[in-house]
């Protein structure tokens, strides 16, 4: 059997952790901040050891690098010079097509994404920070692949950490461009401040997270809800969601208190009520998969129900 699950078994062992992992202990799950990239579905939890990223993969060669991105990682992390990624092989009940997946996990250190901070910290501590972090990679030859202001994390010391490092192989040098890039970004947007003030207290701030920015919103945690906010960082859709997506060609799937999703559009209507099991939207389509008391049923991108409740056709592939 091949090491891979779904979206939708992601979702559900999330839902239910005490029946579904193994061995992993998750105190919480964080499921408004679940996320896909090309080889993996993505959750921040709290482990009884602290905060991770855990991870599934969602194709059959996802696990294949994961393991090379491990062996490349293994005396940086072993060294203390980069966060672990560890593998659980056969870790999680995929519920819905059955069998088990393996996991990785990565735990993170007490710190906050460069892209939060960008703004309010002091610049002259970030470029010392990404320059320790460039000196750092060239000492182990490894090359993350992915370096964005969302993939590192900086502590309250402003060292700088890795994350989302499945991409990560040996040899250095593939992430000169990023570097260069990273470089610019904080000049141009990292205030002249005292470096004593690097970080601002975490605690402070009435924002827990955020995504990217995706069609001009990206998903904020404000005030113990998931809402929307503007490349300004102005909230425009309330923060009453326990759980949303990014947008999506004008669309985003959302979850309300009751564990209920629907489809809201950019003005937060509700294009699909929320009330359903589940809500898949396809941006390829158009259409989305509702499950609703165990059977499916397609409705188009206007909300309108295109096939009876019944069973889910088998080829049917959704790029979420």
């Amino acid at each position: 059997m091949m090491d891979l699950c779904s979206i939708n078994d992601f979702r559900y062992a999330l839902s239910a952790i005490a029946q579904s992992f193994v061995s992993l202990n998750i105190v919480e799950a964080q499921s408004h901040t679940m996320l896909r990239s090309y080889y993996f579905a993505e959750c921040e939890v709290t482990l009884t050891t602290g905060p991770a990223l855990i991870y599934v993969p969602l194709l059959p060669d996802s696990m294949s690098r994961a393991l090379a991105s491990k062996a490349a990682l293994f005396e940086a992390a072993d060294g203390g010079d980069m966060v672990n990624l560890m593998v659980l092989p056969q870790q999680m009940n995929c519920g819905f097509q059955g069998g088990r997946c393996s996991v990785l996990v990565e735990p993170l250190p007490s710190s906050r994404a460069l892209e939060e901070v960008l703004h309010v910290a002091g610049r002259d501590a970030l470029l010392a920070g990404l320059e320790e972090l460039k000196r750092r990679m060239q000492r182990y030859d490894i090359s993350h692949n992915n370096l964005t202001p969302r993939n590192i994390m900086v502590d309250e010391k402003g060292r700088f950490w890795p994350v989302r490092q499945y991409y990560t192989t040996r040899h250095y040098g593939g992430d000169n461009k990023a570097f260069e890039m990273l470089h610019d970004l904080i000049c141009e947007h990292a205030p002249m401040v005292d470096a004593k003030a690097l970080i601002p207290d975490v605690e402070s701030s009435a924002i827990a997270s955020r995504g990217s920015l995706k069609e001009g919103l990206r998903w904020v945690r404000h005030q113990g809800g998931v809402g929307f906010e503007d490349e300004h960082s102005k909230l425009v859709i309330e923060a009453k969601y326990r759980w949303a997506s990014d947008f999506m060609e004008g669309r985003a799937m959302v979850m309300g208190d009751d564990d209920c999703m629907g489809l809201i559009n950019r003005d937060a209507d509700e294009v699909i009520p929320m009330k359903y099991q589940i809500v898949e939207y396809d941006v390829k389509s158009g259409n989305s998969w509702v499950r609703s008391n165990g059977q499916w049923a397609c409705f188009d991108y206007g909300g309108v129900q295109l096939t009876a409740w019944g069973d889910r056709p088998d080829d049917v592939t959704l790029d979420l």
